[in-house]
């Protein structure tokens, strides 16, 4: 496999987590309707995501976009997926309270903060470094949100 081939997949993987992280907060919306609204809209931003990873596509078949391939570990990718989507299934399944899905998305979205999956290189191309920037204010602006209402939870809950 050449070097544009392995980033298109290492792209796609990217991009198919978003789309998994979409699917557990779409999830979430259906398993707690009367926060239906906020999941929605986490589930909705995370599909965006993915559509601004795959339209790096056509930069990396005219070969004006470029990647060190281990920037991104395929495995890395990949474990974090699965982990997901063993969430998924835990979610269909088992009991779970608003409290602790919103736990489960705070750290899914630290994790990704946290393991610098978003740092900028000087090397980047500039292209590649708006799209980094832009996702990890995303991921910084929906934990955020989370965090918030997790606090409002649990301040509702004392009450």
């Amino acid at each position: 496999m050449d070097l544009r081939e392995k980033q298109k997949e290492i792209i796609e993987l990217l991009a198919s987590h978003e789309e998994i992280i979409a699917k557990l907060y779409k999830t979430y919306a259906e398993k707690f309707p009367a926060n239906k609204q906020f999941w929605t809209v986490l589930h909705l931003e995370e599909l965006d995501h993915a559509s601004w990873i795959r339209r790096l596509f056509p930069r990396i078949e005219e070969g004006v976009l470029s990647f060190n391939e281990n920037r991104f570990k395929a495995k890395i990718i990949k474990e974090s997926f699965e982990h997901v989507e063993e969430l998924i299934r835990l979610v269909q399944t088992k009991e779970l309270t608003l409290m602790q899905a919103l736990a489960t998305g705070i750290d899914i979205e630290q994790s990704l903060i946290e393991s610098k999956f978003f740092e900028v290189y000087e090397s980047d191309s500039h292209e590649l470094k708006q799209l980094l920037l832009s996702l990890q204010e995303a991921f910084l602006e929906h934990s955020a949100r989370l965090k918030e209402a997790l606090k409002k939870r649990k301040s509702i809950k004392s009450s």
